[in-house]
């Protein structure tokens, strides 16, 4: 029984550092998306491209829970599966917030260059 739950925490740690290496990738692709759009000329359109899409995403996925409860006797087998579960939310969370935290701080810093060069 020990061994079960051993393997599950190093598969637990595994998938971490995949979903981390996978978090760094993505951030780096969305700063070179965010300097290119700035180049562009275009950053105001993809942060209100953004903020809809973060907006849509967790109405989705408070449908989705309202939409389907497990019953009573598979919620009791699936405890190990809403730890996982909730793991990768929690991740998933945390991806927004600092998405939503860069975006603020590139507003603050385009904002900032616009008053120097005023």
């Amino acid at each position: 029984m020990q061994t079960s739950g051993k393997l599950q925490e190093e598969q637990h740690q595994r998938e971490l550092q995949r979903l981390g290496n996978k978090l760094r990738e993505l951030e780096r692709d969305k700063n070179l998306l965010v300097a290119t759009l700035r180049q562009e000329g275009l950053l105001s359109q993809y942060k209100k491209s953004r903020a809809a899409a973060i907006h849509s995403s967790a109405a989705l996925r408070e449908d989705e829970e309202l939409a389907r409860p497990l019953p009573h006797s598979q919620a009791s087998k699936a405890g190990g599966q809403a730890y996982n579960k909730g793991s990768l939310a929690e991740v998933l969370d945390e991806l927004q917030a600092l998405s939503a935290a860069v975006i603020g701080d590139q507003e603050e810093a385009d904002t900032n260059r616009e008053e120097e060069s005023e």
